[in-house]
């Protein structure tokens, strides 16, 4: 039996074990999130890894995944892994998220900063961390249940079996049937141990929730961020405050993670010997009141379970997870494994160092932080440790700044090296010269390699060793089912581009433009290093698969959808909050064009869930065109000679300031009347701004009016008009002007059938289809200020998106930013309910249509 303790690279705390038995895995728990991505050449990442132990490339099969508790540093990057494929899981036995996470009133009742706060307390202190590290913490901490909630449901989808670990059941026993090749047993925790563990959980972030209200109310940290905030909460003020007592005992217990910690699930595997596998479980010092009974009766199983000749020590060897108490009741033990990150000079814990010093003589230990990538081989009565880096048996103590050791992943191409096996003394045997298996490539079953060897018959007993980097036998590799993605790009994305996150459904998109078109533009997004989210799997709402990506992926500066509602689903939006429609007027409500409901995309770029889009959030609409996708895709800034062209109603003044102050001071905007579309001519239409305040119908997109003296419909411009090549940014104040689809929101129902706009139906997608880097506009009607000092509803989204735009900012940013401008001065002065309900609207409605990049 081979097992082995992956790099934890230079973050604090973490586990990642692997264990192979007779051709099968078991993975327990994930390191850090974000460890699926390396760090560098000497810090590895997780898969980087998985490929060196299994020798090939992912997708990695697990036999059973084991989650021990839901800590960040144990569920790790697992989300991202199963999402994308990495590893791929037959069985599951996970930490129930309704006994480690715990919901409550407290989820539902603060707002984000306490919520990110109240979880980031859960987990063990980061106070020491530098302020980028603890604000990725505190990020990392606020979303990790909902990523490892949509991980459960995901296994479940792909057909794994999810056992979500309750107490010692029944289908725990069946799982160790199961699983017999490893004589696997699960020790404990019991049903009455986990649950105590969750009231304790329950009570500390009311407390923890109370403290923060407490303490954000308090004169003496006013101005204080999230980060030191966090720092004030888990190590307590580094100077003379007077704090209420309250307050100040809940500093004084620093959090909550001994309760999750103690639900770790402690596994027992054996290969002739015996192997104690902890998690997290405080064995030495629980740490959670009223958990005494419960810990001795665990400590019993586990002494009666023995002895063990390997023990992975508790709690990356804290303190209060391993000691003289542990120690005694283990026995005699041959090697102790210890799993944590560099970089964290209280694990090992100088105690437990120390200890382990003064017992030298009688067994051996090996630490991740110092030794990188372990491999542990049971074999007969014989514990083999082989490691990447350092010497076994380090008692040197970790620090802040301590370097990392020099394992490197091996460059792709090159089969991976065996670590090295350290001799254990000087005297220690030779081991026999193994006997060379024939190793036949047919595999009968997944994963499982046939292994046949001539024995001599003199030999009574023999131990054949098949090392797992190499059991991989040759074979003829399937040909790939040939996917939307696998297509080579016939076009390149624009060079400027930051890093993006391209949504799409391929086989939606294939079916209005074309599987090759749509397998184009996939691969070259891909090719340009952007990240691709395709949800044409169905495996969970896309907004909802987005999301989980953005909290992987924060780099990311933008979402670009590509494809219409029917590719992509639009939110049918109500704009105003439960409260305030409940105080609008009837009257008004039925009056209103769109009853205040819109088409909206801001759900693609809301990473934390609060209802506001966190990222830019652009969308190019197919409009059944590959050639639409294509030209909007690779959108140039293309150099104008006629400077930037304006056009409003007659009755709309207040867009004559902007224009003014951010694209020309003169000549001003045209108006209309007098111009009309007779008298508009594509030459002034090629402009590298282009900024439209004219009137818009959703029963016909393809032109938009003026009026003329008698306030009377006059036909401004029309598709026709455009120019092409075109290449310019559109900021369209019209109603309905970037309206995609004929019907509005508040019209379209679930059982009704979309009915995506063509370039030909509209102004929009003329321009998108004649190369515009952006047409912004909105998705239901507009309003416009009319008296007064003109500085409310539409005009300050329309000012700020210039100036940002004019401040160098891409359109869909400048968007982004405009609204974020918007709702920082809502309502505008406004003190009348309807008119605040307009201002909810203009937020919400305004989005960005083409590349906007």
């Amino acid at each position: 039996m081979s097992f082995f303790m992956l790099d934890m690279g230079s973050k604090i705390y973490g586990d990642c074990l692997l264990v192979h038995r007779a051709g099968k895995i078991i993975l327990i728990d994930g390191g850090h999130p974000g460890d699926e991505k390396p760090r560098g050449a000497s810090e590895p990442s997780i898969p980087d890894q998985l490929k060196i132990i299994f020798g090939k490339n992912a997708p990695f099969d697990i036999d059973l995944l084991i989650v021990t508790h839901c800590h960040l540093d144990h569920i790790g990057c697992l989300p991202q892994l199963v999402a994308d494929g990495t590893i791929r899981v037959r069985t599951a036995l996970l930490a129930d998220p309704d006994l480690g996470m715990p919901r409550s009133h407290v989820d539902s009742s603060v707002d984000a900063v306490t919520n990110a706060l109240v979880r980031g307390l859960r987990e063990e202190s980061r106070a020491e961390l530098p302020p980028d590290e603890l604000r990725q913490f505190l990020a990392d901490a606020a979303t990790i249940e909902d990523l490892y909630r949509e991980m459960l449901r995901s296994l479940a989808a792909s057909g794994a079996r999810v056992i979500k670990y309750t107490g010692l059941t029944a289908e725990i026993k069946a799982l160790e049937a199961e699983f017999a090749t490893f004589s696997l047993q699960v020790l404990g925790p019991t049903k009455a141990h986990l649950e105590l563990c969750r009231d304790a959980i329950l009570a500390s972030d009311k407390s923890a929730s109370d403290a923060i209200t407490q303490l954000r109310n308090t004169d003496l940290v006013s101005g204080l961020d999230s980060t030191q905030l966090y720092r004030l909460l888990a190590a307590g003020p580094t100077g003379p405050v007077n704090f209420s007592d309250d307050l100040q005992s809940f500093m004084d217990a620093g959090g909550n993670g001994a309760a999750i910690n103690n639900q770790s699930i402690v596994l027992k595997i054996v290969d002739g010997n015996s192997m104690l596998l902890t998690g997290d479980m405080q064995l030495e010092a629980a740490g959670v009141g009223g958990l005494s009974q419960e810990m001795t009766a665990l400590l019993k199983v586990i002494k009666s379970a023995g002895p063990y000749k390997f023990v992975k020590a508790p709690h990356h060897a804290a303190s209060n997870g391993m000691g003289e108490k542990l120690l005694k009741i283990l026995g005699a033990v041959d090697t102790i494994g210890i799993s944590t990150g560099r970089q964290d000079p209280g694990h090992p814990h100088p105690k437990v160092l120390a200890l382990l010093q003064a017992r030298k003589e009688e067994l051996s230990w090996v630490r991740t932080d110092k030794n990188g990538l372990v491999q542990v081989v049971m074999d007969n009565d014989e514990v083999r440790v082989r490691v990447t880096s350092g010497k076994l048996d380090d008692a040197s103590l970790n620090a802040r700044d301590d370097g990392i050791p020099g394992a490197t992943v091996e460059p792709p191409g090159q089969p991976p090296q065996s670590p090295v096996l350290p001799p254990r003394s000087s005297t220690a045997p030779e081991p026999p010269r193994p006997l060379t298996p024939q190793v036949q490539s047919s595999m009968a079953e997944p994963g499982i390699v046939e292994v046949t060897a001539k024995i001599p018959a003199h030999l009574s007993r023999v131990t054949i060793t098949v090392e797992i980097g190499s059991f991989q036998p040759t074979t003829t590799p399937v040909p790939p089912r040939q996917l939307a993605n696998d297509h080579e790009p016939d076009f390149a994305l624009p060079d400027r581009l930051p890093r993006l996150m391209f949504v799409t459904n391929s086989q939606r998109l294939g079916q209005n433009i074309g599987s090759a078109a749509t397998g184009a533009t996939i691969a070259a997004a891909r090719q340009a290093g952007h990240n691709i989210v395709d949800l044409a799997d169905g495996s969970s709402p896309g907004a909802d698969a987005v999301r989980r990506k953005l909290v992987l992926a924060p780099e990311t500066a933008g979402v670009v959808i590509v494809g219409g509602y029917d590719v992509v689903p639009a939110e049918r939006y109500d704009t105003l909050p439960p409260g305030l429609r409940a105080r609008v007027s009837q009257r008004a409500l039925n009056s209103e064009p769109d009853n205040f409901i819109v088409w909206s995309d801001q759900i693609y770029g809301d990473s934390d869930g609060d209802g506001l889009a966190n990222v830019p959030v652009s969308r190019v609409p197919d409009g059944g065109s590959a050639d639409l996708v294509r030209v909007a895709l690779t959108a140039p800034q293309l150099e104008r000679t006629g400077g930037p062209f304006g056009i409003r109603n007659a009755h709309r003044p207040f867009a004559d300031r902007i224009f003014q102050e951010h694209l020309r001071a003169d000549p001003p905007m045209y108006r209309s009347q007098p111009v009309a579309h007779q008298t508009l001519s594509q030459r002034e239409l090629d402009a590298d701004m282009i900024y439209v305040m004219l009137h818009g119908s959703d029963g016909d997109a393809s032109r938009f009016w003026g009026e003329d003296e008698n306030s009377g419909m006059l036909e401004a411009m029309h598709v026709g008009q455009i120019p092409n090549p075109c290449g310019a940014t559109i900021f369209s104040g019209c109603c309905w002007g970037a309206l995609t689809v004929r019907d509005r929101a508040s019209r379209f129902r679930d059982r009704d059938t979309m009915r995506p706009l063509q370039p030909r139906d509209s102004l929009a997608l003329s321009f998108l289809a004649a190369g515009a880097r952006a047409f912004v506009g909105c998705t239901g009607a507009h309003y416009s200020p009319l008296d007064g000092d003109m500085d409310y509803f539409g005009a300050p989204m329309h000012d700020a998106f210039w100036k940002y735009l004019k401040q160098g900012q891409a359109p869909s940013k400048a968007l982004h930013s405009a609204k974020v401008d918007y709702l920082a001065n809502m309502p505008h002065r406004r003190t009348v309910v309807e008119e605040q309900a307009i201002e909810h609207k203009i937020l919400r409605q305004f989005t960005c249509l083409g590349l906007g990049w």
